[in-house]
């Protein structure tokens, strides 16, 4: 038992220097590092949002209608989510989670809810014959209804077969029926006119190509369609005739009316800057030297991705760094960083009244400054 004992004690130790020259002569982790921030400078200061505001700490969702963020709010409603659509005025949301959709108003009550949804991504294996597509949430510019798409029928990816329906819920009178049966495939996309009375669908093309379809909601006839044209701009589509609710994290650290970006740049000495450029200026808000993983040899920062709350003053940005790990709240105005107690996640509605100028892709998309392009314009001085 004894022999056996240190046999045992032999092996794990002979492991044990395996495990270890293994991960410092193939995985070098002795040369890993972490990014450190060296410019960071912690403030205290009132952050608000000029529409009302939702925001999520733990399983805790908050509302805030005058747009005040605090943490002495009580919560209006404890569950998980995965996303949430508000509605334009504030006082409703549209909660996803675990294949489910729940209506909720701005004190937490339930009114409506949809069980059978798919995934935010609807992946073929999600989707099937009457399932709702969870990704897919449009709220009316006045507030009192949204829409909801459906597979009417679901085949397969691409087949011919497929048929889609938009149903609405109207808060008037707690209804939710199909508002729209069609003969073909919604690509997902759907919007309705500024006035109301019309309805755009995305489409794909016998060769494959997406556009867009516009339909007479009284006479449910087709009106017109739409392609883009070599600038992906929209022939007969603008903000004067759609009404669109975006998602905020599609415009890529762009400020909502697109004046201003936030972007990272590289420095000297391998590092770091996250800079705020508008037309006015250009602003180094935090710097900090470059990690470095050893195995890939490959240098990385601090910055993990971020967005502004509405009013395009504050910036929510998410910071991996030695000193410091989580959310940081950056008023661009002043340039002063403070510290989130927690990580949160802000949900507010952003629409085509925000950013009249937008694209079409794979969808209808902001037109943005590419953070990227404007950090090498940043480092050449332009």
């Amino acid at each position: 038992m004894k022999k056996n004992i240190i046999i045992l004690a032999i092996l794990i130790i002979v492991l044990a220097g395996m495990w270890w020259a293994f991960k410092i002569f193939v995985l070098h982790t002795n040369l890993n590092r972490q990014p450190e921030l060296t410019n960071f400078h912690e403030s205290h200061f009132e952050v608000s949002s000029s529409k009302p505001l939702y925001f999520k700490i733990d399983s805790g969702l908050y509302c805030a209608m005058d747009g005040k963020f605090t943490y002495q709010l009580k919560p209006v409603w404890k569950g998980e989510i995965e996303e949430a659509y508000i509605s334009p005025d504030g006082k409703y949301a549209v909660i996803y989670n675990k294949n489910k959709l729940l209506l909720i108003d701005n004190n937490g009550k339930s009114l409506f809810k949809i069980d059978n949804c798919t995934n935010l991504i609807a992946v073929s294996e999600n989707r099937d014959s009457g399932r709702f597509i969870a990704s897919s949430v449009q709220w009316s510019k006045n507030s009192d209804s949204f829409l909801v798409l459906q597979d009417k029928v679901w085949d397969g990816n691409y087949s011919k077969k497929n048929r889609s329906s938009i149903y609405k819920y109207s808060l008037a009178d707690k209804s939710f029926k199909p508002f729209m049966d069609l003969d073909e495939e919604v690509i997902e996309y759907f919007a309705l006119s500024t006035d109301g009375t019309k309805l755009y669908y995305e489409f794909a093309t016998p060769k494959g190509d997406l556009a867009f379809k516009k339909i007479d909601l009284k006479t449910r006839k087709i009106l017109s369609e739409h392609f883009s044209d070599d600038s992906l701009r929209l022939k007969g589509i603008n903000a004067d005739s759609i009404y669109l609710n975006y998602h905020p994290k599609s415009f890529n650290q762009n400020r909502y009316d697109l004046g201003g970006v936030v972007t990272t740049v590289g420095l000297e000495n391998d590092s770091t800057g996250l800079y705020y450029r508008d037309e006015a200026r250009t602003v180094c808000l935090l710097s900090g030297a470059n990690g470095y993983a050893g195995f890939k040899g490959v240098s990385f920062d601090f910055f993990s991705g971020g967005y502004f709350l509405p009013g395009n003053r504050f910036f929510i940005a998410d910071i991996d760094s030695e000193n410091f790990t989580g959310q940081v709240i950056i008023d661009v105005k002043t340039g002063k960083i403070m510290k989130m107690k927690k990580t949160i996640g802000f949900y507010f509605n952003i629409n085509t009244n925000d950013c009249r100028d937008f694209i079409f892709k794979y969808d209808i998309e902001p037109h943005i400054n590419y953070p990227n392009v404007v950090a090498t314009k940043i480092r050449r001085g332009e």
